[in-house]
């Protein structure tokens, strides 16, 4: 009889110790999703910093990436492959290169990976700075899809529509 109680003990702690193992995979989602934050600030921050080069570093260099957003001043634009892409964003820079002291905030932020890809989407609230090529002032719609390669979370998709300052129906909801 103790003998199959000791069995069972052993059995049961074999089996409540094969529920914690898998925790591997949650610790790589939380670093993947960290990483992600990060390319998300550095490619945010260097834009109003006006670092084109650290701006490239966050972003895929191929033909398929896109940008896809509305802004009230500019429409809707959109922008196919990164020659495209960084073309207009380094000419930007080039003709506003004084930094932009742009005061950020991002809520509601969800982040899915699923191997080597990875989306976003979350708020951001800009600041009215007064340089309107640039500026985003109140709350935008963000989407980012980004992608793994050589072991760096890049971004391949980035989508935006600007709804405004926070007097806007959406951003008092």
């Amino acid at each position: 009889m103790k003998i199959l109680l000791i069995k069972g003990i052993v059995a049961a702690a074999f089996a409540a110790l094969s529920f914690m193992a898998p925790d591997r995979p949650v610790v790589r989602v939380s670093a993947d999703e960290d990483a992600i934050k990060k390319v998300i600030i550095a490619e945010t921050e260097a834009f109003w910093d006006k670092d084109f080069s650290t701006l490239a570093n966050q972003w895929a260099h191929g033909d398929y990436v896109r940008v896809v957003g509305w802004w009230q001043r500019g429409g809707v634009t959109v922008m196919k492959g990164w020659s495209v892409i960084g073309g207009r964003m380094e000419k930007l820079i080039i003709d506003n290169p004084e930094k932009n002291r742009q005061q950020v905030r991002r809520e509601n932020m969800n982040i899915r990976v699923s191997g080597n890809m990875a989306w976003v989407t979350f708020e951001q609230y800009g600041t009215d700075t007064g340089e309107t090529a640039m500026d985003m002032p109140g709350l935008s719609y963000e989407t980012r899809i980004l992608e793994k390669q050589d072991g760096r979370w890049k971004i391949v998709y980035a989508g935006w529509l600007l709804d405004g300052g926070p007097e806007s129906k959406q951003a008092t909801k």
